[in-house]
Protein backbone atom coordinates (compact mmCIF):
# COMPACT_ATOMS: atom_id res chain seq x y z
CA UNK A 1 0.00 0.00 0.00
CA UNK A 2 1.40 3.39 -0.70
CA UNK A 3 1.51 6.40 1.78
CA UNK A 4 1.42 9.93 0.96
CA UNK A 5 3.51 11.97 3.51
CA UNK A 6 3.11 15.15 4.28
CA UNK A 7 5.53 16.79 6.93
CA UNK A 8 5.59 20.08 8.88
CA UNK A 9 2.69 21.53 7.71
CA UNK A 10 1.92 24.44 9.79
CA UNK A 11 -1.98 24.64 11.46
CA UNK A 12 -1.74 27.92 13.23
CA UNK A 13 1.16 30.35 14.15
CA UNK A 14 1.09 31.89 18.16
CA UNK A 15 3.01 35.26 18.72
CA UNK A 16 5.35 33.85 16.37
CA UNK A 17 6.04 29.86 17.44
CA UNK A 18 5.00 28.05 14.08
CA UNK A 19 2.90 24.92 15.58
CA UNK A 20 3.19 22.08 12.71
CA UNK A 21 1.83 18.83 11.79
CA UNK A 22 2.65 15.32 10.16
CA UNK A 23 -0.12 13.64 7.94
CA UNK A 24 0.35 10.46 6.22
CA UNK A 25 -2.84 8.95 4.04
CA UNK A 26 -2.70 5.72 3.02
CA UNK A 27 -3.68 5.46 -1.28
CA UNK A 28 -6.88 3.79 -1.03
CA UNK A 29 -9.18 3.39 -4.17
CA UNK A 30 -12.01 5.21 -4.46
CA UNK A 31 -12.07 5.87 -0.57
CA UNK A 32 -11.06 8.92 1.61
CA UNK A 33 -10.12 7.05 4.89
CA UNK A 34 -10.79 8.05 8.16
CA UNK A 35 -8.39 10.52 9.99
CA UNK A 36 -6.69 9.81 13.41
CA UNK A 37 -4.62 12.44 15.59
CA UNK A 38 -1.91 11.46 17.59
CA UNK A 39 -0.88 13.27 20.59
CA UNK A 40 2.72 12.13 21.84
CA UNK A 41 3.05 11.84 25.66
CA UNK A 42 6.12 13.69 27.57
CA UNK A 43 4.65 15.17 30.81
CA UNK A 44 3.98 18.66 29.78
CA UNK A 45 7.56 18.97 29.44
CA UNK A 46 9.19 16.63 26.68
CA UNK A 47 8.12 15.16 23.52
CA UNK A 48 7.54 16.24 20.02
CA UNK A 49 5.75 15.37 16.93
CA UNK A 50 8.81 13.51 15.26
CA UNK A 51 9.80 10.87 18.00
CA UNK A 52 10.50 7.92 15.98
CA UNK A 53 9.70 5.43 18.27
CA UNK A 54 6.40 6.72 19.58
CA UNK A 55 5.28 8.02 16.41
CA UNK A 56 6.02 4.55 14.48
CA UNK A 57 4.34 2.28 16.92
CA UNK A 58 1.02 4.36 16.60
CA UNK A 59 1.06 5.23 13.02
CA UNK A 60 1.78 1.77 11.53
CA UNK A 61 -1.05 -0.48 12.48
CA UNK A 62 -3.16 2.91 11.69
CA UNK A 63 -1.85 3.14 8.30
CA UNK A 64 -1.87 -0.83 7.41
CA UNK A 65 -5.48 -0.51 8.47
CA UNK A 66 -6.79 2.08 6.14
CA UNK A 67 -6.42 4.97 8.41
CA UNK A 68 -4.84 8.85 8.14
CA UNK A 69 -3.22 9.59 10.58
CA UNK A 70 -1.53 13.22 11.56
CA UNK A 71 1.00 13.50 14.35
CA UNK A 72 0.84 17.05 15.81
CA UNK A 73 3.05 19.44 17.93
CA UNK A 74 2.10 21.49 20.68
CA UNK A 75 3.00 23.91 23.27
CA UNK A 76 4.79 22.14 26.44
CA UNK A 77 3.95 23.75 29.29
CA UNK A 78 7.71 25.46 30.10
CA UNK A 79 6.42 27.21 27.07
CA UNK A 80 2.84 28.42 27.79
CA UNK A 81 0.85 27.15 30.76
CA UNK A 82 -2.78 25.69 30.52
CA UNK A 83 -5.03 26.07 28.40
CA UNK A 84 -2.90 26.69 25.63
CA UNK A 85 -2.38 22.61 24.84
CA UNK A 86 -6.27 22.10 24.87
CA UNK A 87 -6.23 25.10 22.40
CA UNK A 88 -3.59 24.15 20.36
CA UNK A 89 -4.92 20.75 19.99
CA UNK A 90 -8.16 22.07 18.93
CA UNK A 91 -6.63 24.50 16.67
CA UNK A 92 -5.59 21.27 14.62
CA UNK A 93 -8.65 19.71 14.90
CA UNK A 94 -10.28 22.68 12.82
CA UNK A 95 -6.86 23.01 10.48
CA UNK A 96 -7.23 19.38 9.66
CA UNK A 97 -11.08 19.67 9.13
CA UNK A 98 -10.96 22.57 7.15
CA UNK A 99 -8.22 20.70 4.69
CA UNK A 100 -9.38 17.58 4.80
CA UNK A 101 -10.21 16.92 1.13
CA UNK A 102 -6.58 18.82 0.30
CA UNK A 103 -5.34 15.91 1.54
CA UNK A 104 -7.13 13.15 0.53
CA UNK A 105 -8.26 12.15 4.38
CA UNK A 106 -12.34 12.17 5.00
CA UNK A 107 -12.85 15.19 7.37
CA UNK A 108 -16.23 14.25 8.47
CA UNK A 109 -14.58 11.28 10.26
CA UNK A 110 -11.67 12.13 13.18
CA UNK A 111 -11.09 10.29 15.96
CA UNK A 112 -7.61 11.18 18.18
CA UNK A 113 -4.94 8.90 19.99
CA UNK A 114 -3.07 9.79 23.01
CA UNK A 115 -0.56 8.26 25.44
CA UNK A 116 -0.22 9.60 28.89
CA UNK A 117 -0.24 13.89 28.86
CA UNK A 118 -1.18 13.37 24.92
CA UNK A 119 -4.04 11.08 26.72
CA UNK A 120 -5.29 13.48 29.10
CA UNK A 121 -5.64 16.29 26.06
CA UNK A 122 -7.30 13.60 24.10
CA UNK A 123 -9.99 13.10 26.88
CA UNK A 124 -10.14 16.74 27.10
CA UNK A 125 -10.46 16.65 23.53
CA UNK A 126 -13.71 14.07 23.78
CA UNK A 127 -15.21 15.87 26.76
CA UNK A 128 -14.86 19.48 25.81
CA UNK A 129 -15.77 19.42 21.93
CA UNK A 130 -18.43 21.77 22.85
CA UNK A 131 -16.83 23.91 24.80
CA UNK A 132 -16.06 27.01 22.89
CA UNK A 133 -13.96 28.89 25.63
CA UNK A 134 -11.30 26.29 24.27
CA UNK A 135 -11.22 27.57 20.46
CA UNK A 136 -9.20 30.10 20.08
CA UNK A 137 -7.52 31.09 16.78
CA UNK A 138 -8.20 30.62 12.88
CA UNK A 139 -10.78 28.56 11.25
CA UNK A 140 -13.39 28.69 14.10
CA UNK A 141 -16.25 28.09 11.59
CA UNK A 142 -14.86 24.53 11.37
CA UNK A 143 -15.46 22.31 14.55
CA UNK A 144 -13.56 20.71 16.39
CA UNK A 145 -15.43 17.94 17.70
CA UNK A 146 -13.87 14.54 17.67
CA UNK A 147 -16.04 10.92 16.81
CA UNK A 148 -14.05 8.63 19.00
CA UNK A 149 -11.27 8.89 21.72
CA UNK A 150 -8.51 6.38 22.48
CA UNK A 151 -6.81 7.38 25.78
CA UNK A 152 -3.66 5.25 26.90
CA UNK A 153 -3.30 5.51 30.65
CA UNK A 154 -4.02 9.55 30.67
CA UNK A 155 -4.36 12.39 33.64
CA UNK A 156 -7.37 12.92 34.98
CA UNK A 157 -7.49 14.75 38.42
CA UNK A 158 -5.50 17.59 37.95
CA UNK A 159 -6.10 19.39 41.46
CA UNK A 160 -3.72 22.48 40.71
CA UNK A 161 -5.21 23.11 36.97
CA UNK A 162 -9.34 21.75 37.71
CA UNK A 163 -10.18 23.69 34.32
CA UNK A 164 -7.83 20.63 32.70
CA UNK A 165 -9.57 18.06 34.08
CA UNK A 166 -11.73 16.30 31.17
CA UNK A 167 -14.70 14.82 33.85
CA UNK A 168 -16.04 18.87 33.87
CA UNK A 169 -16.91 18.55 30.27
CA UNK A 170 -18.66 15.71 29.84
CA UNK A 171 -22.17 15.98 28.73
CA UNK A 172 -24.31 13.87 26.52
CA UNK A 173 -22.87 15.09 23.30
CA UNK A 174 -19.61 13.01 24.56
CA UNK A 175 -18.08 10.66 21.70
CA UNK A 176 -17.12 7.08 22.37
CA UNK A 177 -14.21 6.22 24.74
CA UNK A 178 -11.68 3.95 24.55
CA UNK A 179 -8.80 3.83 27.66
CA UNK A 180 -6.14 1.46 28.19
CA UNK A 181 -4.54 1.74 31.64
CA UNK A 182 -1.81 -0.24 33.11
CA UNK A 183 -3.10 -1.97 36.60
CA UNK A 184 0.44 -1.57 37.68
CA UNK A 185 0.63 1.92 36.88
CA UNK A 186 2.48 4.39 39.38
CA UNK A 187 3.33 7.22 37.26
CA UNK A 188 -0.44 7.53 36.68
CA UNK A 189 -2.21 5.63 38.63
CA UNK A 190 -5.11 3.44 37.67
CA UNK A 191 -7.67 5.25 39.60
CA UNK A 192 -7.27 8.13 37.23
CA UNK A 193 -9.07 6.13 33.93
CA UNK A 194 -11.18 4.59 36.75
CA UNK A 195 -12.43 7.92 37.79
CA UNK A 196 -13.18 9.42 33.99
CA UNK A 197 -14.90 5.87 33.07
CA UNK A 198 -17.23 5.76 35.91
CA UNK A 199 -18.09 9.46 35.14
CA UNK A 200 -18.25 8.98 31.64
CA UNK A 201 -20.99 5.57 32.06
CA UNK A 202 -23.45 8.04 33.41
CA UNK A 203 -23.50 9.84 29.82
CA UNK A 204 -23.20 6.87 27.74
CA UNK A 205 -23.03 3.57 27.02
CA UNK A 206 -20.09 3.86 24.20
CA UNK A 207 -17.16 3.70 26.88
CA UNK A 208 -14.54 0.64 27.67
CA UNK A 209 -11.84 0.84 30.36
CA UNK A 210 -9.27 -1.97 29.17
CA UNK A 211 -6.64 -2.85 32.27
CA UNK A 212 -3.76 -4.70 31.72
CA UNK A 213 -2.54 -6.69 34.62
CA UNK A 214 0.97 -6.15 35.90
CA UNK A 215 1.84 -3.49 33.73
CA UNK A 216 2.76 -0.08 34.81
CA UNK A 217 3.17 2.99 32.87
CA UNK A 218 4.57 3.58 29.22
CA UNK A 219 3.72 -0.64 29.07
CA UNK A 220 3.29 -0.38 24.94
CA UNK A 221 6.21 1.58 24.53
CA UNK A 222 8.59 -0.91 26.22
CA UNK A 223 6.98 -4.04 24.56
CA UNK A 224 4.85 -3.47 21.99
CA UNK A 225 5.07 -6.92 20.55
CA UNK A 226 3.84 -8.30 23.39
CA UNK A 227 0.80 -6.36 23.28
CA UNK A 228 -0.53 -6.70 20.09
CA UNK A 229 -3.73 -7.51 21.26
CA UNK A 230 -3.88 -3.76 22.54
CA UNK A 231 -3.34 -2.48 19.21
CA UNK A 232 -6.05 -4.89 17.93
CA UNK A 233 -8.06 -3.92 20.61
CA UNK A 234 -7.77 -0.11 19.58
CA UNK A 235 -8.13 -0.63 15.67
CA UNK A 236 -11.54 -2.57 16.53
CA UNK A 237 -12.51 0.75 18.42
CA UNK A 238 -11.61 2.90 15.33
CA UNK A 239 -13.38 0.40 13.13
CA UNK A 240 -16.66 0.49 15.25
CA UNK A 241 -17.13 4.32 15.71
CA UNK A 242 -15.41 5.81 12.41
CA UNK A 243 -15.59 3.59 9.77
Amino acid sequence: MGVNKFTNLEYCNVNGRSLVLDIYVPQLAGEKPPLVIYLHGGEWEIGSNNGYEEVYSVSRPLIENGYAVAIIDYRLYNEAEFPAQIEDCKAAVRWLRANGDNYGFNPEKIGVWGRSIGGHLASLLGTAGDFRGFDVGEYLEYSSKVQAVCDFYGMRDLLEITEANPINYISLEVPPFLMVHGEADIEVPLLQSELLYNALKKFTNQVELYILEGEGHGFDIINQEFHQDVYKQVIDFFNNYLR
